[in-house]
């Protein structure tokens, strides 16, 4: 009985000891290389789950052979030193588990991208000091998640006809956030704190060239598309953080030439 409970604290206690160094490996890991580590975590809890069930058939095997009570008493007072170290060392195993894996999986930072065809996500500004008007189409970029997500910036990354034919002259191009200079180059990123939302700049047709929709990008001159004329175009817009999992949304773009603000945004 002794040396059953021996083998059965000893596979524990190697349990525990795999799984501090799966977890230690899992945090190691880049997030696309992260289901190595979820693996061997889960190999080992198999195996673990698979050492102690053997343990408890062969403990009961024994038990029903004629032993009484008293010995099998004395065999736990025996082995108390083993049960506490594979009792902690399970338990360190898991608190670390909580803390690098529970904790920042339930906490993380999380995007969703909103809009509607009305203000405030549309509004009309003035352009800079002169008696131009500008009609911005905006997206709201909202937190839904636990923590902040840091160096967030948003991107316009595909662009195509209604048929899903790409530009050829289109190259992805980074979007400005409300409230920043568009003279920085690259344009600035934001932290975007736990159920916060922050409006981006999508494109603006000017009062003085309606019909005409120009990327709200950063003044660096580029050459590749930076404006739509009218027509519909689908257009992809992807949100990128530091900590959080990028978000792509596609939506139809329709650009009218009648008046400065006939442009409509729709979700694909």
């Amino acid at each position: 009985m002794d040396q059953i409970y021996q083998y059965a604290l000893a596979g524990l206690r190697i349990g525990a000891t795999w799984l501090n160094i799966g977890f230690t490996r899992l945090i190691a890991l880049n997030r696309h290389r992260k289901w190595h580590g979820y693996l061997f975590i889960g190999l080992v809890i198999l195996l673990l789950l698979l050492s102690i069930s053997t343990s408890y058939i062969k403990t009961y095997a024994v038990s029903s052979e004629n032993i009484t009570n008293s010995k099998i008493s004395n065999s736990y007072g025996d082995n108390w030193a083993f049960i506490i170290a594979g009792i902690g060392t399970f338990a360190l195993a898991v608190m670390t588990f909580y803390i690098e894996i529970i904790r920042p999986f339930w906490n993380r930072p999380c995007f969703a991208i909103e809009f509607e065809n009305r203000e405030p996500f549309c509004r009309v500004t003035r352009v800079n000091d002169t008696r131009l008007h500008a009609y911005y189409v905006r997206l709201r970029v909202f937190n839904s998640g636990r923590s902040v997500a840091k160096n967030c910036l948003g991107k316009i990354t595909e662009v195509t006809d209604v048929k899903g034919t790409g530009l050829v002259d289109y190259d992805p191009v980074q979007l400005s956030w409300v409230g920043t200079k568009l003279d920085t180059i690259p344009l600035s990123t934001i932290d975007l704190n736990a159920k916060d939302y922050e409006y981006l700049n999508l494109v603006y047709v000017r009062s003085d060239n309606a019909g005409v929709a120009y990327i709200a990008k950063d003044e660096l001159p580029r050459g590749t598309t930076v404006c739509f004329f009218p027509d519909s175009y689908i257009i992809q817009v992807t949100i990128y953080g530091q900590n959080v999992k990028p978000i792509s949304k596609k939506y139809l773009l329709t650009i009218g030439a009648k008046r400065f603000h006939d442009i409509r945004l729709d979700p694909r």
